[in-house]
């Protein structure tokens, strides 16, 4: 049986107007957001990532380790947690775009480079993304961050 949205509204479309509303965020937050909200990947799973995941011309993220309380493991939670992620082609190319903006900022884009560097070049902190995240222009908006 096929259960209709409220007006008719498929998961894409509210996917879509929910990142509209952003407004001007960085390529990196826009990237971590699609990715998060695309293809359900948990920050464990995200920040660790490495140029290296990013197979641009097979579209998809070859998740090869996790991160838990600022440890790199190379295993996940479960079995599945290490998997290839297939990305749609859009955000393959502004993944693309992002590796650039990086490289000509002098970042890390080799390989072995995370996708997603803290400040010290080591992988994200979720806490911290978090709190950047809602102490940022989202802040204005009336979002349900915490203070």
């Amino acid at each position: 049986m096929l259960v209709r949205r409220k007006q008719g509204k498929t998961a894409s479309v509210q996917l879509r107007a929910a990142l509209e509303k952003l407004g001007d965020i960085s390529l990196r937050d826009w990237i971590l957001m699609k990715l998060d909200m695309s293809n359900a990947l948990p920050p464990s799973e995200l920040f660790p990532l490495r140029w290296r995941c990013f197979l641009e011309d097979n579209r998809v993220l070859d998740i090869q380790e996790t991160v838990y309380k600022g440890k790199i493991r190379p295993f996940g939670k479960t079995k599945s947690s290490l998997t290839t992620v297939p990305i749609a082609d859009v955000l393959a190319n502004e993944n693309a775009e992002y590796r650039e903006e990086c490289r000509k900022q002098g970042k890390d884009t080799s390989p072995d480079g995370f996708m997603f560097p803290g400040r010290f070049g080591e992988p994200m902190d979720s806490s911290n993304y978090r709190h950047l995240s809602c102490t940022s222009s989202h802040r204005n908006r009336n979002w349900n961050c915490r203070s």
